[in-house]
C-alpha cells in the first residue's frame, strides 16, 4: 500500500470511465450496504455527464477511491435532491457517491477527494454542493463534509429500504460562493 503522498488524483469522465468501471463497482459493493449502492449505469451517467465533478484516487494502476457528482437536476428520484430549494436553478452539484477501498481508510483520501470535487464544482460554475450521509454508517464522511462547510438542509427519517438503524439520512448543503 502506497503512502498518501504517492497517490494520484485524477478526473473521472467519459474518456476513462470504461477503464475504471469494474474497480468502481467492486468498491461500491464492498463499502456500501445494498440500500446505498448505485447501479453501474447510474454511476456511468454521473461520471460521463458534461458537468460532472468526479475524481478518482489511484495507487499505481489500482483505483482506491472515488467521489462522483453531477448537476442536481440529474437526480429526480433521490429524496432530498428532488425537494431541494435550488431544484431547477441549475446552480447545484449533487455529490452522489464517495467511497474508499477499506484497505485505504483513515489516510485522508476521502477529504482529498471531496476537496478536489468542491474545487471542480466551483470551476464548473456551481454555487452549491449537496449530498446525503447516512447517520451512523457515514458519520466519518459527515464529519468531513461539516469541516468543509456542510450544514444540514434536511433530515430524512426512514429513508432507506432496509432494517438497519438508525434509518436517518442527512441531506446537506455546502455554499461554494
Amino acid at each position: 500500500m502506497a503512502s498518501p503522498s504517492s497517490l494520484i488524483y485524477a478526473a473521472l469522465n467519459a474518456v476513462n470511465w470504461h477503464e475504471y468501471q469494474s474497480q468502481i463497482s467492486m468498491i461500491e459493493m464492498t463499502v456500501y450496504e445494498p440500500a446505498r449502492r448505485d447501479e453501474l449505469t447510474t454511476l456511468e451517467r454521473i461520471a460521463c455527464h458534461p458537468k460532472s465533478a468526479s475524481v478518482i484516487t489511484l495507487d499505481g494502476a489500482k483505483l482506491v477511491g472515488f467521489c462522483m457528482g453531477a448537476p442536481l437536476e440529474e437526480f429526480p428520484n433521490v429524496t432530498g435532491a428532488n425537494t431541494d430549494s435550488n431544484w431547477g436553478n441549475h446552480n447545484t452539484l449533487y455529490s452522489a457517491d464517495t467511497a474508499i477501498h477499506p484497505d485505504y481508510h483513515g489516510q485522508g483520501i476521502a477529504r482529498q477527494l471531496k476537496t478536489r470535487q468542491l474545487e471542480r464544482a466551483r470551476e464548473l460554475g456551481f454555487s452549491f454542493l449537496t449530498g446525503r450521509n447516512r447517520e451512523g454508517l457515514a458519520d466519518a464522511m459527515w464529519h468531513i463534509n461539516q469541516t468543509l462547510g456542510a450544514v444540514v438542509d434536511q433530515r430524512l427519517e426512514n429513508d432507506y429500504d432496509d432494517d438497519i438503524h438508525p434509518n436517518v439520512c442527512i441531506y446537506y448543503k455546502i455554499n461554494l460562493t
